[in-house]
């Protein structure tokens, strides 16, 4: 019998082949979402619990719980039209069975089901990868780049070129072409698929060595056939920054996603174990509750091979929003992507000299249009709100935003127009 999540009441009905948002602690093929005994089956697909439905004639289930046990959730207006309707708000009062006959398991969990803005994408996640290629040498170099006492320099582990519709449902090439000027050759290929960057920032200060986020890493069990057991000569291109791992001082994640964890260790002799042995690992508190213990099978895996062995080490130093790692490097709390989501301010200024994101940017073009919704954001609306903000916050300052995933030159400001902002560099 397949899992079932059963809904009593929704705004409205979901149709075959929506795009919805999933966020449950377990989330697997064959689970059925009853919506007012419509049944729809889950194809889980993307970087995280993003899933099209597809009709199913199942039969709805009685509720177990009675109403004072359930959880009502408003989840947030979209500003964009969702089928023919101008912003539509989905209130949920939710009730869930979650029957694991097959393994013996019963039990109750909250789960937040969404609409997302914009429609349906033509080419479903796994299909959008077959045209994706790894190139190992960028067009352009980030040269580092000094902000007073301190120094950053950019260690890539690879350029990933992707269409963008694997990230951000629904956007067409065409809409590219008003930003091909700035987009080309750097950020996109010619036919506007985006070329993303998986680096590590080192930050050089007088005091200290900063590793912020470590890729993927190698020889890793990954769901991405990119990035399975993936090979690289990463280690190889920290040593050529002048980084010796025994000298790192600290490793902050900008969050706990796959591609910007790896590198905290390293394979050795059949078990993975730090890669930074005398470093403390900043472990924004927020985040790891979140995912310490998480059952999606993919964060799972980057649990247990990329950050358990960090705190069984006992090396992972749990921080808070703000955190000061010392004068001139603090951390930015920015929500939404993943809950305890944060950049990292570099500079004395209020505002910072310079910004690295994290993945509350993932391209450039972002910056024009920062509205869209991510299939891998935990929180989607909150990711645009944050984002809308830093963009509107940073456009028309000296601040140097260090884009995460931006291929070179990596290192732009932001730069307001009569038909938005766009990025120089």
């Amino acid at each position: 019998m397949p899992n079932h999540f059963a809904y009593r009441q929704m705004a409205r009905v979901p149709a075959a082949g929506d795009n919805v948002a999933i966020t449950t602690r377990r989330l697997v093929a064959g689970t059925v979402v009853v919506v007012k005994g419509r049944g729809f089956r889950v194809n889980p697909g993307g970087l995280l619990a993003r899933s099209v439905l597809e009709r199913e004639d199942v039969p709805a289930l009685a509720p177990r719980h009675g109403r004072s046990e359930c959880r009502h959730d408003m989840l947030a207006e979209h500003d964009a039209a969702v089928g023919g309707e101008r912003g539509l708000g989905v209130y949920i009062d939710v009730f869930t069975q979650i029957l694991r006959d097959q393994v013996g398991h019963r039990g109750r969990r909250t789960i937040r089901l969404q609409r997302l803005a914009g429609p349906a994408p033509r080419d479903e996640p796994d299909s959008l990868l077959e045209e994706d290629t790894a190139m190992s040498a960028p067009m352009a170099e980030m040269s580092p780049v000094r902000f007073g006492d301190l120094e950053v320099a950019r260690v890539e582990e690879m350029i990933w070129t992707v269409s963008p519709r694997y990230l951000y449902a629904g956007i067409e090439n065409e809409r590219f072409e008003p930003y091909r000027d700035w987009l080309q050759p750097h950020f996109s290929a010619e036919d506007f698929k985006w070329r993303l960057s998986i680096h590590t920032f080192v930050v050089r200060t007088p005091h200290h060595t900063i590793l912020v986020d470590t890729c993927v890493g190698n020889d890793r069990n990954r769901s991405l056939p990119v990035w399975n057991r993936m090979q690289t000569d990463y280690p190889e291109r920290l040593a050529a920054a002048g980084v010796v791992p025994e000298e790192v001082d600290y490793v902050f994640c900008t969050h706990m996603h796959v591609d910007h964890v790896g590198w905290n260790t390293r394979l050795d002799n059949g078990r993975f174990v730090p890669t930074f042995p005398n470093a403390k690992y900043l472990f924004h508190r927020t985040e790891w509750e979140h995912w310490k213990e998480t059952e999606e099978e993919i964060q799972a895996e980057v649990v247990k091979d990329s950050l358990l062995p960090i705190v069984d080490a006992g090396l992972a130093e749990m921080v808070e929003d703000g955190h000061v790692i010392e004068d001139g490097v603090r951390l930015l709390p920015t929500p939404g992507h993943t809950p305890g989501h944060c950049s990292l301010v570099l500079g004395e200024q209020e505002d910072g000299d310079a910004v690295i994101t994290g993945d509350l940017i993932h391209h450039p073009f972002l910056i024009a249009e920062p509205d869209w919704p991510s299939r891998v954001c935990w929180d989607p609306e909150m990711a645009v709100r944050t984002r809308r903000a830093f963009v509107e916050r940073y456009a028309d300052t000296a601040t140097r935003v260090l884009g995460t995933h931006f291929a070179p030159p990596t290192a732009v400001r932001i730069e307001s127009g009569p038909t938005g902002c766009r990025v120089t560099f």
